[in-house]
C-alpha cells in the first residue's frame, strides 16, 4: 500500500508529482519522481470542516 499511494493521490488530484527536472509526471506513467506538491483539491480537503465539504 505504500508503494502505491502518491499514484492513487496523484490520480485523484490531491497531489502533484514531479520529476528531478521539475516537469510534472503524468500520472498513469511510470516515472522516477523525486518532488511532491500539494494541488488545490488536495488543500480544500485538508482544511473541510466535516465529511461533505
Amino acid at each position: 500500500m505504500i508503494k502505491i499511494i502518491f499514484v492513487n493521490l496523484h490520480r485523484m488530484g490531491f497531489i502533484e508529482r514531479f520529476t528531478k527536472k521539475m516537469k510534472i509526471c503524468e500520472p498513469d506513467k511510470r516515472y522516477r519522481y523525486r518532488y511532491v506538491q500539494i494541488s488545490d483539491s488536495g488543500m480544500e480537503f485538508l482544511q473541510a470542516k466535516n465529511e461533505l465539504d
